[in-house]
């Protein structure tokens, strides 16, 4: 049986898209989340498309905050991590907005604040 060429692209299309997107962790789990291994060197591009600034911080191997940066609106960073690294976005006073789980391949985020 033959594949049509549209299918396959189709489908490696479909598989470089799911390697790309990165995992969600409720806030609420913040205390039990930490990086573990270091995956494959990727790089995540953040753009903050929201009108607040955002703070970009990695879970360490501890499960501590490392603060990066802070974008403002409008302001993209882009950032050399590892594949399983978790990135904790957090608000001007530091309230957890949404963790991060780095995915496999490089990729773009648009985030903003609620």
């Amino acid at each position: 049986m033959k594949i049509p060429v549209a299918m396959l692209l189709a489908l490696a299309m479909s598989l470089v898209s799911s390697a790309a997107m990165a995992q969600d962790i409720a806030c609420a789990d913040e205390a039990h989340t930490r990086s573990v291994q270091a995956g494959a060197e990727i790089t995540i591009t953040f753009i903050n498309t929201g009108e607040t600034p955002i703070e970009l911080n990695w879970l360490n191997y501890e499960g501590e905050r490392e603060y990066f940066t802070r974008l403002y609106p409008g302001w993209k960073h882009v950032q050399r991590t590892y594949a399983t690294h978790p990135w904790l976005l957090a608000d001007e006073d530091g309230n957890c907005l949404r963790i991060l789980v780095a995915p496999e391949a490089s990729t773009t985020m648009e985030i903003s604040a609620p």
